[in-house]
């Protein structure tokens, strides 16, 4: 699907020298695919509600919580990934240079995190609402920020910045991959995903008021990233970790050579 965008796709606005306009191009292209992806979502989680309930079955804890650690988040990775492979070559042929093509990428980057994280903050609304019709009890597995699904704000802050470090982190694989190709892309993996994935997991769990361990903070960060667990103070650590990434992804991305197209 993103190389038919790539070849049938010439922007005269990729060519003017400043960022927003190429993000916005780079956001366009995404959303065609988020909303084949939320439309998923909705109609999986719509049904399956109301299903568990007529089978006489009973949630002891929210479910959506586990979808939204991983699926929005893996969502946007790929969506990082693909942003190098796809779109990096067809970009600079049109004059952007690879330093720009990264800055403008995390743009994209960030306002699809923030989509992603407002669409999860309704889907908690939604869980709650019917966990309560239902005669459920509406409970987390992990520690959050929110409290509460009614703490919007609280929890569009912290899947934001957990999808944006996600999206980053998949620069910096799409990056593996097109430069060392598919066979050692892969074996890249341990250090371009991974290593980054767990320093960014363990730093989302950071707290204050107590010492923690190595051993305690790699079993919260485990937890963490099975269910989406995050600290206040692990917030500010780790969105000030992802601009460290930008930083070497776009080091990394502007000395990579790019290839011709073999059809």
């Amino acid at each position: 699907m993103m190389t038919g965008l790539v070849e049938t796709s010439s922007p005269s606005e990729l060519r003017r020298p400043r960022l927003l306009p190429p993000a916005r191009w780079l956001f366009r292209r995404q959303l065609e695919i988020v909303i084949w992806f939320w439309a998923l979502v909705l109609l999986v989680f719509g049904i399956a509600f109301p299903a568990i309930s007529r089978a006489g079955g009973d949630l002891p804890f929210s479910i959506w919580e586990n979808f939204a650690a991983h699926g929005p988040a893996w969502f946007v990775f790929s969506i990082g990934a693909t942003a190098v492979t796809g779109f990096l070559p067809m970009m600079v042929a049109s004059g952007m240079t690879r330093a720009r093509f990264t800055l403008a990428t995390t743009l994209s980057i960030v306002a699809c995190a923030l989509l992603m994280a407002a669409l999860v903050a309704a889907g908690f609304r939604y869980e709650e609402y019917a966990f309560g019709a239902f005669g459920w009890q509406h409970s987390y597995n992990g520690a959050h920020v929110f409290a509460s699904s009614a703490q919007v704000h609280l929890v569009v802050a912290e899947y934001l910045v957990r999808y944006l470090l996600f999206g980053i982190i998949g620069l910096l694989a799409g990056h593996g991959f097109y430069r060392a190709g598919g066979w050692w892309g892969t074996a890249l993996l341990a250090f371009t995903v991974v290593l980054p994935l767990g320093i960014g997991s363990a730093l989302l769990n950071v707290t204050t008021g107590r010492g923690q361990t190595l051993t305690e903070l790699a079993q919260t960060a485990a937890t963490g990233l099975g269910v989406g667990a995050a600290s206040p103070m692990g917030l500010g650590l780790t969105l000030a970790y992802a601009v460290a990434l930008v930083i070497v992804a776009r080091a990394l991305l502007s000395t990579v050579p790019i290839r011709a197209r073999v059809n």
